[in-house]
């Protein structure tokens, strides 16, 4: 993503579903792995790779965010699903915080 803010004027991802999408009561049971549809549940693995303490855990949510924060600044937009970051509220700084819920 960096490479691509370098080099073009608008950005498009796909399938990229949105930072707060694991917290909705109704979001969809979706595999972690396509290839694996009796797998993980793609929100169950996300928070625990959120949650892990130690080890190379990928933090999916943070990510999310951090696009999410680019996007508001930069040419970024996110089809399939369809999401736009919502506007920050009057005097807040873009940090980060995870719900309660999510940590340990």
């Amino acid at each position: 993503m960096t490479i691509a803010l370098e080099l073009c004027d608008r950005i498009n991802v796909y399938g990229m579903v949105p930072p707060d999408f694991c917290k909705e009561a109704q979001h969809p049971s979706v595999p972690y792995h396509y290839y694996e549809p009796l797998g993980p549940d793609e929100c169950a693995m996300y928070i625990s790779h959120e949650r892990g303490r130690r080890g190379s855990h990928h933090r999916f949510i943070t990510e999310k965010r951090v696009f999410a924060n680019w996007a508001r600044t930069f040419n970024i937009h996110f089809y399939q699903p369809d999401w736009s970051p919502p506007p920050l509220p009057n005097n807040v700084t873009g940090t980060t915080v995870l719900p309660q819920s999510w940590r340990t």
